[in-house]
C-alpha cells in the first residue's frame, strides 16, 4: 500500500491492506449499542421484541440467537450458552432449526420477530409458548442511504478519529468515519481466520430407510473463554465460490415436497467454534429420493476480539 494515512501493521509500508492490522484506507465496524433481548411466542409460535436506538437512519446490525445447543443424530451432547446467527437453518437448535425468524430496521429501532411453526420438511417454524433469547448488536454505520444529521452526539475534537475522503473529521458525522474510538471496533483476533474441510459420502434413502441422513463437524477451539463474534463460510470444494454460513439448499422440491437438502450451519461458545456439514435425502416414491455423491467442502472461520456475552451498552 502507498505511504498515505495511518497503518498499524508489520510493515506498514509494504504489508497489503489484509495483512495490517489497522488502516485508515477502510471502515471498521463501530459498535454503537449491544445487549440482551427476548420474546415468548404466544399460543400460535408468534412472538417480537423490539430494541431503540433513535439514530435517525437504518444501522448495520447483527442478531443471534443464544440457546443451549444439541443435535440428537451425531450425540447426545448439550452446549449451554451457545450463539448462532439468527435467521438461518441450524441443526443444533433442537426443536425449530431457527429458520423462520426476521429481523428489520428502520431510523428509530430494530424488530425481532417470527413466522410461527409451518409443519414443513424441515421442521421450521418457532415453537408456541416459548421464549427465545438473542444478543443484538447495533453499528454507527448505515445500512441505507443517508446524508442528514443523526441523532448522535459529535465529540468534536476528543478522541482519535479517521474520516472518509473529502470528510471534515472535526464535523463529520459519526457513520462517516472510518474509525472513532468512541467506539468499540470489530477486529480481528489474533489467529483470526482458520480453515478446515468436512467430507460426507455418497447417500441415498429408499423404500428401506425413507429418510437416510449423514452429518460430521469440525471445531475451532478457540480457548478464549467467552462465545466470540464469527463470521464462517464454506465453497464446494472449488475454491471459487464461498457461501456465508449458515447455507442451506434444497433439491427437486415438487408440489412443497423436498427429496433432500444439505446445509452447514455454525454456532459458538466458550471454548469452540463448530462447523456442521449435514444432508438428508427423503424417499415417498421410487423416483423421489435424491441421490448425494461423495462431497468435500472447504470451511474458513473468521474471530473476532469481541465478545458476545459481554456486558450490555
Amino acid at each position: 500500500m502507498a505511504n498515505i494515512g495511518i497503518a498499524f501493521g508489520s510493515d506498514v509500508i509494504n504489508n497489503t491492506a489484509n495483512q495490517l492490522k489497522l488502516t485508515s484506507e477502510y471502515s471498521t465496524l463501530k459498535m454503537y449499542k449491544w445487549g440482551d433481548a427476548q420474546f415468548t411466542t404466544n399460543g400460535s409460535g408468534v412472538g417480537s421484541v423490539t430494541i431503540a436506538h433513535d439514530l435517525d437512519y437504518a444501522p448495520m446490525v447483527v442478531i443471534w440467537r443464544k440457546l443451549t445447543a444439541s443435535f440428537s443424530f451425531l450425540a447426545a451432547t448439550t452446549y449451554a450458552n451457545a450463539y448462532m446467527y439468527e435467521g438461518g437453518y441450524n441443526n443444533y437448535a433442537p426443536t425449530d432449526k431457527n429458520i423462520c425468524s426476521i429481523v428489520k430496521a428502520n431510523a428509530d429501532e430494530i424488530v425481532i420477530s417470527n413466522y410461527p411453526a409451518i409443519g414443513s420438511p424441515l421442521s421450521g417454524g418457532n415453537q408456541p409458548n416459548t421464549t427465545y433469547y438473542f444478543r443484538y448488536m447495533i453499528f454507527a454505520d448505515l445500512s441505507q442511504a443517508f446524508s442528514s444529521i443523526s441523532n448522535i452526539a459529535l465529540t468534536g475534537d476528543r478522541g482519535i478519529k479517521f474520516a472518509k475522503p473529502n470528510i471534515e473529521v472535526l464535523t463529520a458525522q459519526e457513520y462517516q468515519l472510518g474509525y472513532s474510538s468512541k467506539y468499540k471496533a470489530v477486529q480481528y483476533h489474533g489467529s483470526h481466520i482458520l480453515s478446515s474441510s468436512l467430507t460426507l459420502p455418497t447417500m441415498w434413502a429408499s423404500r428401506h430407510d425413507t429418510e437416510a441422513q449423514e452429518a460430521t463437524y469440525v471445531d475451532f477451539n478457540h480457548s478464549l473463554g467467552y462465545a466470540p463474534f464469527f463470521l464462517a463460510y464454506m465453497d464446494g470444494g472449488s475454491g471459487t465460490n464461498w457461501y456465508q454460513l449458515p447455507f442451506i439448499e434444497g433439491y427437486d422440491m415438487s408440489a412443497f415436497t423436498l427429496s433432500g437438502y444439505s446445509e452447514v450451519s455454525a454456532w459458538a461458545d466458550s471454548s469452540r467454534i463448530r462447523v456442521t456439514y449435514n444432508r438428508e435425502s427423503f424417499w415417498t416414491s421410487s423416483t423421489e429420493a435424491h441421490t448425494f455423491s461423495d462431497s468435500t467442502i472447504n470451511i474458513k472461520c473468521i474471530i473476532f476480539a469481541r465478545s458476545l456475552t459481554e456486558t450490555a451498552n
